[in-house]
């Protein structure tokens, strides 16, 4: 993230005039290192390393998009210079899964560094995507000597961040298996309102939530009554979860893990519940259903994120969500039974509703680390989600009290 616009302006300036670091005085040296320890990510180094980068750093611009940053055959082993975007977009295309995807890069953000390069999926490249891109770039030495330490921050930051996840995944790994899987995380950002996964679409990626907040939404098709009683069918889109730093999603489609298979029967066994406690003609009571009155679904809410909520609460003696190795088959057996040989679709759409900073996994890094008790407690929080039958049962209920309520208030008007 970068500062004021005024400042940035005026480092994209001294670097223009003075492109090498041959070609700057002392006091525009002082000043690059000035900007760079203000604006840029370079802030959080010691400043002998930020000296030393801000004599080392040179100015360089793409004159055509499409020009290649990054090859794929660079990704384990690069050997192409460290790059801070001063001006211009880049794209990273990400092969993950079957399909192509995505990211974009702007000013402020970085192309070269190892920690992001060693994350992306075989067959990824890193290219310009407009005219006249401009960067501070840095040999590869002097980023090995220079900048390197930043990643082991970062890396020490992705392991207490995935040590303290709302639902302990991965409670019984060791720091060197944490660290192994912090360095397979690629980091996405997204503005407001920006959708990240879309529900029906290919899905091959785990997200976990670092920064900010996102919406778990559904298209469900509704049957109501239309004129002269006669039944139509619309799709609503109803809002099911709020989720916040510490929560994953998309974990469902990369392991084609069905939602409306895992929960069928919970709604069948409610209803034979309730058949047997009241007459199929009972009118309303008059008490809410076991939704909140103000929100139509917040019951599935309450559902999709009960797991990770039971698991704040500690664990007793009994508790099925203890940490042990016990409670779970061990890894061979879980990598045996109904692992899917291609992902499956997104069973609901997630979008950023503040800006957000998501760590994500990949799927093949996915296939290969997350086994054994992680995978387990995937699957049997997935048993937790709503199902659409659900959702739809949820629905009507609440539609059938907000019309009591508006007949009891009409009749008290009348009265």
């Amino acid at each position: 993230m970068v500062g004021s616009t005024t400042e940035w302006r005026k480092l994209c300036e001294l670097v223009r005039s003075a492109p090498k670091p041959s070609d700057r005085t002392e006091e525009e040296r002082n000043r690059l290192l000035a900007l760079i320890s203000q604006e840029t990510p370079l802030k959080a180094l010691h400043f002998d390393a930020r000296q030393a980068i801000a004599s080392s750093l040179s100015y360089h611009k793409e004159a055509k998009a499409g020009a290649e940053l990054v090859r794929a055959s660079e990704l384990q082993a690069p050997v192409c210079p460290w790059r801070l975007i001063l001006w211009g977009t880049v794209e990273v295309k990400i092969a993950a899964g079957p399909s192509r995807t995505s990211h974009i890069l702007t000013k402020g953000d970085i192309v070269g560094d190892n920690l992001t390069l060693k994350a992306l999926p075989e067959g990824t490249t890193i290219a310009t995507k407009e005219d006249g891109c401009e960067f501070l770039c840095l040999q590869r030495t002097d980023y090995e000597t220079l900048v390197r330490g930043l990643d082991e921050d970062e890396l020490d930051r992705r392991v207490q961040f995935l040590s303290e996840l709302v639902v302990p995944l991965f409670a019984s790994w060791s720091p060197d298996q944490l660290r192994t899987l912090a360095k397979r995380l690629f980091v996405r950002k997204y503005t407001s309102r920006q959708v990240i996964v879309r529900e029906g679409e290919p899905g091959s990626e785990l997200f976990f939530i670092a920064k900010g907040e996102c919406r778990v939404v559904r298209e469900i098709e509704l049957t109501t009554k239309g004129a002269a009683h006669s039944l139509k069918k619309t799709v609503k889109l109803l809002e099911l979860a709020v989720l916040h730093v510490g929560e994953y999603f998309g974990e469902l489609a990369p392991k084609a893990i069905q939602v409306d298979t895992n929960g069928k029967h919970r709604l069948e066994n409610e209803k034979d519940a309730g058949e047997q406690q009241e007459s199929p003609s009972a009118k309303p009571s008059g008490k809410p259903p076991d939704a909140e009155g103000h929100r139509a679904v917040s019951k599935m809410k309450q559902t999709l994120s009960r797991g990770k909520n039971d698991t704040q609460k500690g664990d007793t003696a009994d508790s099925t969500d203890s940490d042990s190795d016990e409670e779970f088959p061990a890894a061979d057996d879980i990598n045996t039974y109904n692992l899917p040989t291609e992902p499956g679709v997104r069973q609901a759409t997630v979008f950023s509703h503040t800006p957000v900073e998501l760590l994500v996994l990949f799927l093949e890094p996915f296939q290969k680390l997350v086994v054994g008790n992680p995978l387990q407690r995937m699957r049997e929080y997935a048993k937790g989600y709503p199902t659409a039958a659900e959702i739809r049962h949820q629905y009507a209920q609440q539609l059938e009290w907000s019309a009591f309520k508006m007949g009891l208030v009409n009749d008290i008007i009348n009265c």
